[in-house]
């Protein structure tokens, strides 16, 4: 049987994602400082954390070892992997609204992402329901 097309079209948006993680992880891991990405420590006085480093290991492994891992689960068929997909557009959504409330809105990105997060949680709940009456 193939794989639904609601498999791929998740599979596929959440590609963007694993590619904007790496690259903003690593630059935050590599300078933990955010001067790589023009950010400013300033922005983490409201924060737990007094560096990068730990948001930028978060990242590279909340969004992008796990997307991986769950389009790998997807494209061979584990049961799971469609609530794979709906927890990472939780955590997503989740980690905007952290984001937000904890340095403010500070870019039009996090208004982008949060929408991006409900569009992949709308389409990953749609999916798994689809799922679950077939």
């Amino acid at each position: 049987m193939a794989l639904p097309r609601s498999q791929w079209l998740l599979v596929a948006l959440e590609f963007p994602l694993v590619a904007g993680a790496c690259l903003g992880g690593v630059a935050l891991v590599a300078d933990p400082t955010g001067a790589l990405l023009g950010l400013s420590p300033t922005i983490l006085r409201m924060t737990p954390f007094a560096t990068f480093l730990l948001p930028g290991i978060l990242l590279l492994l909340g969004f992008g070892a796990v997307p991986v891992a769950v389009a790998i689960a997807s494209l061979r068929r584990h049961r799971w992997a469609a609530w794979g997909h709906v927890a990472i557009a939780v955590g997503l959504v989740v980690w905007m609204f952290l984001q937000v409330l904890m340095i403010g809105f500070a870019s039009v990105l996090q208004g982008a992402y949060l929408v991006y997060g409900l569009v992949l949680l709308s389409l990953a709940l749609w999916q798994q329901r689809q799922g679950e009456s077939s």
